[in-house]
C-alpha cells in the first residue's frame, strides 16, 4: 500500500527548502537517498526540528551501509508545487466515453470544453493585437522554453544578420522598439504565421482545458484515517477556476476522478470521494490516497505506484457525475500464452562459462539492442480500438496488458521480438487497421464524426479554428509596409543635395551626391541578389549580409572629416554608426515595398534603433538602452500591461484589480 514512498521529518524538509531557495516547505520530494529512490512525504505529525528520514524495502535497490557521504546526501529530483488547472489528455477521452452513463452527453461536454479552450487562446491573441504592450506580453507567454535556454547559453538574445534568430525574439525586439503589429505588415505577417501554427497545434494536440482539474503527485495516508476509495486534496493557495466560479483551498464532500497516463484499461480512471481531514491539512498540493482495502488505488491506475507517479484529478461535475467505474479486468497471462518471455538468468548462474563477465556483458548488450516495441504496440492498439470502437473487448485488454509489461521491459527482463509481434498481429486481425480519422488533417469519412476524438477535433475544433483564422487575417488588412519614421534619417542627408549658393557649400553638395549615388547602386546590387539566392535559410542570409556589410562610402570622397563622421569607429562596431543608419534608412526607402523581408532581415537592427529614437521623441523622453545580458533576462510586466490595456479601453483599472486579472489569466513558468 506504500510502494515507493516513505516519510521524512519536518526539520529535514525545511532544511531542503532552505538549501533549494523555495518559499514554502513542500509536502513531498521526489528523489534519491543512498540506495533508495522514490517519494518522501513530510510527516504530518512532526513539527520538531529533528532531522530524520525513512526508507522502505520497496524503495531500496541494494544493501547500503551509508558510510560514504554521497549515500547520506538527499538528492532532489522534484518537489510538490502549487497546482494549476490542467488539460484533458487525449488518451483519456475514449475511456471517458466508454464509462459514461450518457455517452452522447459526455461527448458534447468534452466538446464544450474544447470550444472554450480554443476560444480563450484565440481571443487572447486577438485582444493582444490591439496593444503593443499586450502583444509583447502574449509573445512572452507563448514563447517556447527553448528560447530561454538559448538566451542562457549565450547570455544575450542571439542574432542572425540584422534580426534576432528566433521568430518570437524578432517580434519582441520590434515591439520593444516601438512598432505596432496592427500597423507594420512585416510584424503582422509574423503574428499571422504564429497564430496559424498555434491554431493548428491547438487542433492537433486537442488541448481540452478543464478548469476544475489538475495534476498532482500521488502519496499515501500514513496516518490511516482515509477509508477505502477516499482521497484528500488541499491547495497551498486558493485554487480558482474563473469560468465555473470555483474558488477553494481544499476539496470535500463530492466525487472526483483520478487517472494516470498513459491509460489503457477502462479501469484506469477511477471515481472516488474527496474528503478533507484536518490531520492531513498541512500536506498541500499532493493527492493523498487511502492505505485501506485490498488493492492500492495507484495500482488500479495503469499499475501505478507512489515513487513519483502523477495523477490527473478532475472534479468537474458534468464529467464526474456522468461516469461510473469499471472493475479491473482479468488480465490474460501473456507468459503462459507464449506471447512474451522473461530473461531470468542470473549472474551467478553463468559459472559454467570460462569468462563470466564477458558472457554477462554479451547477453546484456544483446538484450538491450533488441528493439523496444512499446511505441509500436501502443499505436497499433490505438488504431485497433478505433476500428473496433471498443476499449474493453478481448483484443483491447490483451494489448493493454502487453503494453503494461513492455513499459517495464528493461527492468523486468521482458523478451518480445519483431517475430513475436508479427505473430500476435496475425492472430488479432487479418490486416492492420488504418489510421484513425483524427490522425488526419481533415475529415474524409462518410457522415458526421461520431468517435469522441473525431467529434472534438472535426466537429468542434476545426470549424472554430477556420472561422477565427479568417477573421484574424481580415483584421490585419490595415497593416502597411511603409513607416515614415524609417525614412527620416535618409531624408536628412537627402536635403544636403539641395541647391547651394556659395562654392564651399556646392562642394559639399557634390560630395553628398557622390555618396548617395554610390550607395544607391551598392544597395541595389545587394538587393537584386535577394530573390536569386538559394539554399538553407541561415546560409543564404549570411551570404547576403556579408555583401551588405561590405558597402562603404565611395573612394572618391576626399574629405576625411566626412568619412570619420559617417564611420564612427566605436559605433560601427555595434552596427549603429551614421553610415549604418543611413544605409538602413535608404534601403528601406528603396525596397520597403518590393523586397520588405530583405530590408528587415538585413537591416532590422538599425531600423529598430531609428524607430525607437523617433518614437521616444514623441514622448519627450530618450529611448532606454540595455546591455545584451540584461535584455536577454527581461520580461514584460503583467500588471502594467493589463493596467495600460484597461486605460486604452477607457477603464480605470487599479493595481489590485490588475493583480486579480493577472492571476486569472497568466500561465505558470512550467506551462509557458
Amino acid at each position: 500500500m506504500n510502494d515507493g514512498i516513505a516519510l521524512m521529518s519536518y526539520g529535514l524538509a525545511r532544511a531542503v527548502r532552505d538549501m533549494m531557495g523555495l518559499q514554502d516547505v513542500p509536502a513531498a520530494f521526489q528523489g534519491r537517498f543512498g540506495s533508495a529512490k522514490g517519494v518522501w512525504l513530510r510527516d504530518a505529525n512532526d513539527t520538531s526540528d529533528a532531522i530524520w528520514i525513512e526508507t522502505t524495502p520497496s524503495q531500496r535497490k541494494w544493501n547500503c551501509d551509508y558510510i560514504e557521504d554521497d549515500h547520506r546526501t538527499f538528492e532532489v529530483r522534484n518537489e510538490s508545487r502549487e497546482l494549476k488547472s490542467a488539460n484533458l489528455n487525449l488518451q483519456l477521452l475514449p475511456i471517458l466515453e466508454d464509462r459514461a452513463i450518457n455517452a452522447a452527453q459526455m461527448k458534447i461536454q468534452v466538446g464544450n470544453f474544447m470550444r472554450d479552450s480554443l476560444m480563450r487562446d484565440l481571443d487572447a491573441q486577438k485582444a493582444a493585437m490591439q496593444s503593443p504592450t499586450q502583444f509583447r506580453l502574449w509573445v512572452y507567454e507563448n514563447s517556447p522554453s527553448s528560447r530561454r535556454a538559448e538566451r542562457t547559453k549565450h547570455c544575450q538574445v542571439p542574432f542572425t544578420a540584422g534580426l534576432p534568430s528566433s521568430r518570437e525574439d524578432i517580434m519582441a525586439f520590434l515591439l520593444d522598439s516601438g512598432f505596432d503589429p496592427a500597423k507594420l505588415k512585416f510584424l503582422s505577417d509574423i503574428a499571422w504565421k504564429l497564430r496559424k501554427e498555434k491554431c493548428q497545434e491547438l487542433q492537433e494536440r486537442l488541448n481540452v482545458r478543464v478548469g476544475r482539474s489538475t495534476y498532482a503527485y500521488m502519496v499515501v495516508d500514513f496516518l490511516g484515517i482515509l477509508e477505502e476509495d477516499e482521497v484528500h486534496l488541499g491547495f497551498s493557495s486558493k485554487f480558482t477556476d474563473e469560468q465555473s466560479g470555483f474558488s477553494e483551498t481544499f476539496l470535500h464532500g463530492f466525487d472526483l476522478l483520478v487517472a494516470r497516463t498513459p491509460a489503457h484499461y477502462p479501469s484506469d480512471i477511477q471515481r472516488v470521494k474527496a474528503v478533507f481531514k484536518p490531520e492531513l491539512g498541512s500536506l498541500k498540493d499532493v493527492i493523498i490516497f487511502s492505505t485501506k482495502g485490498d488493492i492500492p488505488l495507484a495500482e488500479k491506475l495503469s499499475g501505478g505506484d507512489y515513487d513519483g507517479d502523477i495523477a490527473w484529478v478532475c472534479w468537474e461535475p458534468t464529467i464526474v457525475n456522468n461516469f461510473h467505474n469499471a472493475d479491473m479486468p482479468d488480465a490474460p497471462d501473456l507468459f503462459k500464452q507464449g506471447i512474451i518471455r522473461k530473461e531470468a538468468l542470473k549472474y551467478n548462474e553463468l559459472a559454467t562459462t570460462d569468462d563470466i563477465t564477458s558472457e554477462f556483458l554479451l547477453r546484456a548488450f544483446k538484450f538491450n539492442l533488441e528493439q523496444n516495441l512499446l511505441g509500436v504496440c501502443t499505436n497499433y492498439k490505438e488504431k485497433l480500438c478505433y476500428a473496433r470502437n471498443s476499449v474493453q473487448d478481448g483484443p483491447a485488454i490483451l494489448l493493454s496488458t502487453l503494453i503494461s509489461n513492455l513499459v517495464d521491459r528493461a527492468k523486468q527482463g521482458i523478451v518480445f521480438t519483431d517475430q513475436d509481434w508479427a505473430r500476435l498481429r496475425r492472430n488479432l486481425s487479418k490486416a492492420d487497421p488504418p489510421d484513425p480519422q483524427y490522425k488526419k488533417n481533415s475529415w474524409s469519412a462518410q457522415g458526421r464524426p461520431t468517435h469522441i476524438i473525431d467529434y472534438v477535433k472535426f466537429g468542434v475544433g476545426q470549424p472554430i479554428v477556420e472561422r477565427e483564422l479568417k477573421t484574424f487575417h481580415e483584421s490585419l488588412n490595415q497593416a502597411e509596409n511603409f513607416d515614415k519614421d524609417l525614412v527620416r534619417y535618409y531624408q536628412y542627408y537627402e536635403k544636403l543635395q539641395r541647391p547651394f549658393t556659395e562654392r564651399r557649400e556646392a562642394i559639399k553638395k557634390q560630395t553628398w551626391e557622390r555618396i548617395l549615388e554610390k550607395l544607391r547602386k551598392d544597395i541595389d546590387a545587394v538587393a537584386q541578389d535577394w530573390p536569386k539566392s538559394r539554399g538553407e535559410w541561415d546560409a543564404r542570409l549570411a551570404g547576403i549580409y556579408d555583401k551588405w556589410q561590405e558597402i562603404e562610402p565611395t573612394d572618391k570622397v576626399k574629405s576625411d572629416t566626412v568619412k570619420s563622421l559617417l564611420l564612427q569607429e566605436d559605433q560601427a562596431r555595434i552596427g549603429l554608426s551614421s553610415w549604418d543608419l543611413l544605409k538602413a534608412s535608404f534601403a528601406f526607402k528603396m525596397y520597403y515595398s518590393k523586397f520588405p523581408k530583405f530590408v528587415w532581415y538585413i537591416a532590422g537592427k538599425q531600423l529598430a534603433y531609428l524607430k525607437a529614437t523617433y518614437t521616444s521623441q514623441e514622448s519627450s523622453a530618450p529611448p532606454v538602452l540595455m546591455t545584451p545580458s540584461m535584455y536577454a533576462g527581461s520580461k514584460p510586466d503583467n500588471k502594467y500591461a493589463r493596467v495600460l490595456a484597461a486605460k486604452n479601453d477607457g477603464r480605470n483599472l487599479i493595481e489590485g484589480e490588475a493583480i486579480n486579472e493577472e492571476a486569472a489569466t497568466t500561465l505558470s513558468d512550467e506551462e509557458v
